[in-house]
């Protein structure tokens, strides 16, 4: 064998070392990028689970029933913390119920439209003869056509 075939082997012999360890380079690269792909997917998935999951608290609207007082008057507060209006909103009371003034109650509820940040207070009588609490339920509708009713308890 002469020189230059000797020198043209191993300058073959060098491009398929160099190749090959391009090759697996390239293959370990590949699998990096895919299992990046795959983790970005994932993320992906998630941040759109988390959309939903926003978009539909927002089409609800929360109500918040409390008692405001400064110990002569004393008033029920009802509060819209949702991000959307609810509907027909009105209160049942479990056993007795506060005194209203000039009938607060009949003439401010139930309330057909309530928008979010809104508040409505309803003045009370207190007089010696209440009771320390009383218990009650608010009801509403919210604008996807869901009922809510939630529980709650006011003090004095």
């Amino acid at each position: 064998m002469e020189t230059y075939q000797l020198f043209t082997i191993l300058i073959s012999i060098l491009a398929i070392v160099i190749s090959t360890v391009s090759l697996v380079r390239t293959r370990k690269v590949t699998e990096k990028q895919l299992e990046l792909e795959e983790q970005q997917a994932s993320l992906a998935k998630k941040q759109l689970e988390q959309i939903e999951a926003q978009e539909e608290i927002s089409q609800l609207a929360n109500i918040d029933v409390e008692l405001q007082g400064d110990g002569t008057s004393w008033e029920l507060s009802i509060t819209n913390y949702g991000e959307a209006e609810a509907q027909n909103v009105n209160i049942s009371w479990v056993g007795e119920h506060p005194r209203f003034l000039d009938q607060e109650i009949n003439n401010k509820l139930p309330i057909k439209r309530f928008p979010s940040g809104k508040e409505r207070c309803l003045k009370i009588a207190r007089s010696m003869a209440c009771l320390p609490s009383y218990e009650g339920v608010i009801h509403w509708v919210n604008p996807n056509g869901e009922s809510v009713s939630q529980e709650f308890e006011i003090h004095y």
